[in-house]
C-alpha cells in the first residue's frame, strides 16, 4: 500500500490531518527538480515523511532482481556501464528510503490513473504535465501520484549528468530511473485500488509485490536483451503504464481464488496458488521493466552524445576534434559529416542503428589538425542512426533520420 495514499482514500488520516493542521498556520515550500509541491503547513510535511516510512514498492528484493538482472546485460552495447550495475542494483530502493526524510518523494512512485475522467473515458491522459495540471489543478496531479513525470525528469537529469561528465550523480539517477520504471511496471501502483480497498482484497497490494515475489525470487530467470533508442520517452513510458494497468483485475481475481481456496491470506499454500495464476506474468513485468531501463539508459547515453565514461569533465577535456555539421537531416540518399581537428589525433567516424550495431565506417585513421568532410551512401537503410566521431578521449554523436524516397 502506498503512503501518500492515505491522504486522499483514508479517512482516519484525513481527519488526522484537518487536526494537526489546526496546530499551525505557517506555509511550507517543498522543492525538487523539475517540479514544485506546495504544502499547507509544516505538520502536514512531517505527517507525510511519516507515512512514507510506512510501504514501499515491488519490496527490496523486486527491485534489486530488475536491477541486476538489467545489469547482466550490461554487455555489448552496454557494456561501458558495465562498472555501474552493482551500484545500480544496491542502490535501486534508495527512492523508497527518501520517502521518510523527503515528503516531495512518496507522489513520484505512483499515479492513479483511473481517478482521471478522460483515463475512464478514452484510455489516455494528457502526457504534458503542464496540460495536465492546467486541466486538473495541481492539487488535485499531486494527489493522485506523477510517477510517469517523474520518470521522464529523472530521464533528463540523467542525461545532463552524462553530458557533463557528472559520472557520480549519473549512477544516482541511474538507481532512480531503475527504480521508477520498476514502480510503472508493477500493476497496483497505476490505480486508486491500488490495495484492493474498494474490491474487498484489502491487503493485496504487500501479498502481492512483497510476500509473493519474496517466496518466489529464484524464478524470475530472464535476460533484459538489448537495448534499443527511445525517441518519443513520454510516450513509452505511458504506454507501458496503459498496457500493465490492464492486470490489476487478473491479480485481484488471483487474490479471490487463492483466498477461496485456502481460506487465508498467510499461508505458504496461499502465497503458492497466487503464484500459480499470477507468474507468468509477473515475470513478464519484471523482463519488461528490466529491458526499459536498459533502453532508457542508452537513450539518455545517445541523447548526451555517447561521452566516454572513462573521460574525465568535460571542462578538463582537451576537445580534439568537433562536429562542424550533419546534414541533411533528415536524410534520403546520403548523409554529409564534417568535422574539425584541432591536433593530430586517430579519428574514428562512423554510422551505428537505434540499438548500436555498427552500419558503417566513414572513417578510421590519423588526421592531421584540419577541416574534413565524410560521406555516408543510405542505400537501403532507413530509421534513426547516429554518427559518432570518435577519438582517444571522446565520444561524440549525432542523430539524424534517414526516410524513404
Amino acid at each position: 500500500m502506498k503512503k501518500g495514499h492515505y491522504l486522499r482514500q483514508n479517512f482516519r488520516a484525513k481527519k488526522f490531518i484537518k487536526k494537526i493542521n489546526r496546530l499551525s498556520d505557517s506555509i511550507k515550500e517543498v522543492n525538487f527538480e523539475p517540479f514544485k509541491i506546495r504544502m499547507k503547513n509544516i505538520s502536514k510535511i512531517l505527517f507525510l515523511a511519516f507515512l512514507g516510512i510506512l510501504l514501499s514498492s515491488w519490496g527490496r528484493v523486486g527491485h534489486r532482481v530488475i536491477a541486476e538482472k538489467s545489469g547482466e546485460s550490461f554487455t555489448g552495447t552496454l557494456s561501458p556501464f558495465s562498472d555501474w550495475a552493482a551500484f545500480i542494483a544496491a542502490h535501486s530502493s534508495d527512492p523508497d528510503t527518501r520517502k521518510s526524510s523527503d515528503p516531495s518523494e512518496s507522489p513520484k512512485h505512483y499515479i492513479d490513473i483511473d481517478n482521471y475522467s478522460e483515463f475512464v473515458s478514452t484510455g489516455k491522459i494528457p502526457q504534458d504535465f503542464d496540460e495536465v495540471v492546467a486541466a486538473h489543478g495541481e492539487n488535485f496531479v499531486y494527489d493522485q501520484g506523477i510517477l510517469p513525470w517523474a520518470t521522464l525528469a529523472t530521464y533528463d537529469s540523467l542525461k545532463n549528468c552524462l553530458a557533463r561528465h557528472a559520472w557520480d550523480k549519473a549512477k544516482v539517477f541511474a538507481s532512480d530511473l531503475s527504480h521508477y520504471v520498476a514502480d510503472g511496471h508493477m500493476p497496483l501502483h497505476i490505480t486508486r485500488n491500488y490495495d484492493g480497498q474498494y474490491t474487498a482484497n484489502n491487503g493485496i497490494h504487500s501479498r502481492y509485490e512483497s510476500a509473493m515475489v519474496n517466496s518466489y525470487e529464484k524464478s524470475f530467470s530472464y535476460s533484459a536483451g538489448a537495448p534499443h533508442y527511445i525517441s518519443d520517452r513520454a510516450s513509452y513510458i505511458f504506454d507501458y503504464l496503459y498496457s500493465n494497468y490492464t492486470f490489476i483485475d487478473s491479480v485481484l481475481a488471483a487474490d479471490n481464488y487463492a483466498r477461496t481456496i485456502t481460506g487465508n491470506t498467510s499461508s505458504k499454500e496461499y502465497t503458492d496458488i497466487l503464484w500459480e495464476k499470477t507468474g507468468l506474468f509477473t515475470i513478464n513485468f519484471f523482463s519488461h521493466a528490466s529491458a526499459a531501463c536498459n533502453s532508457l539508459l542508452y537513450s539518455a547515453w545517445a541523447d548526451a552524445g555517447f561521452p566516454s565514461l572513462n573521460s574525465s569533465l568535460a571542462g578538463e577535456t582537451p576537445m580534439s576534434a568537433l562536429f562542424k555539421a550533419v546534414y541533411p537531416n533528415p536524410a534520403r540518399d546520403k548523409v554529409v559529416v564534417e568535422f574539425s581537428v584541432s591536433e593530430r589525433s586517430k579519428i574514428t567516424v562512423e554510422v551505428t542503428d537505434s540499438i548500436g550495431k555498427r552500419v558503417k565506417i566513414l572513417t578510421n585513421e590519423w588526421r592531421n589538425p584540419g577541416n574534413y568532410t565524410e560521406e555516408w551512401k543510405t542505400g537501403k537503410n532507413r530509421g534513426a542512426f547516429f554518427i559518432t566521431l570518435k577519438t582517444k578521449n571522446q565520444n561524440l554523436a549525432k542523430r539524424v533520420i534517414v526516410v524513404g524516397n
